[in-house]
């Protein structure tokens, strides 16, 4: 959501008035959940509330609203189409200063709000997992010590952290989910001690068994017990659904991180 919010920002600061559109009821067979948001200009559109017949007949509801300058509005329409939704559509002005610090204060207040993501390098597999996990309601934080891979050109939409070693990355909190992937073993190894030190929900380890089985043997030497470390790392990370592409493998990760996230096992959802 807070990237809906910021793309409002956006077109408010540019001075480009919007509809910022979002589900407040839905019925279990939409696509999309309450919460779902898009912005909608006269010419443009950023996010889905699921799409179809019923996103269809919001945006056209909101440019007729863009279009006729209702400026101030605020109102709840209801959809009709395979699965009918509360839809509450607020225009906002893109002339008015006022407005561009009450989107920029709910975009920063929004993105305080979503579950942290630790990602201990920077490669390519780091950045297509970070993509994903930004639009997927995680606040990422990329922690790195190449500086010059950390730019926001690579990771938009991710706090990015400069570190020696990995000895000394952010202090984490119990709803954080930690994923290592750094460029070799040494790397992997100091980061693995510090995210077995931290409070986290979920903390994964890209790598084989073989070299699972060294690093947890590498961090047992640090005083952190063997049972505890086979029992909270997740090592060899992600699901195996095939692929071996930096997008691929971190749809692989990012679907097991989804499960653990929800308490969900992996099947499909047609039914044999």
């Amino acid at each position: 959501m807070s990237r809906v919010y910021r793309a409002a920002y956006h077109y408010i600061r540019d001075g480009v008035s919007a509809v910022l559109a979002e589900i407040v009821d839905a019925p279990e067979s939409a696509p999309q959940t309450v919460g779902a948001a898009m912005v909608i200009t006269a010419n443009e559109t950023f996010g889905t509330i699921g799409g179809g017949v019923m996103e269809a007949q919001v945006i056209e509801l909101a440019r007729s609203r863009v279009l006729e300058e209702k400026t101030d509005l605020t109102e709840t329409v209801n959809t009709h189409g395979c699965a009918d939704c509360r839809v509450q559509m607020i225009f906002y002005d893109g002339e008015k200063p006022a407005v561009k610090k009450h989107l920029l204060e709910l975009a920063r207040a929004e993105k305080h709000a979503l579950i942290p993501m630790y990602i201990c390098g920077a490669g390519h597999v780091a950045r297509e997992v970070a993509s994903l996990a930004s639009k997927m309601g995680f606040r990422v934080t990329v922690v790195d010590d190449r500086e010059d891979m950390l730019t926001p050109e690579r990771f938009p939409d991710c706090d990015l952290k400069v570190v020696e070693d990995y000895s000394n990355p952010p202090e984490c909190d119990p709803k954080s989910f930690i994923l290592i992937m750094t460029r070799g073993h040494e790397y992997d190894a100091k980061a693995l001690v510090w995210a077995l030190r931290q409070d986290y929900f979920y903390l994964g380890m890209m790598g084989s068994k073989a070299k699972r089985d060294q690093l947890f043997l590498a961090a047992s030497a640090n005083g952190i017990s063997m049972t505890k470390i086979y029992a909270q790392c997740h090592c060899p990370i992600g699901l195996n659904i095939g692929g071996g592409s930096p997008a691929e493998i971190a749809v692989s990760i990012m679907a097991e991180v989804q499960m653990e996230r929800y308490g969900t096992t992996f099947r499909k959802l047609k039914k044999k």
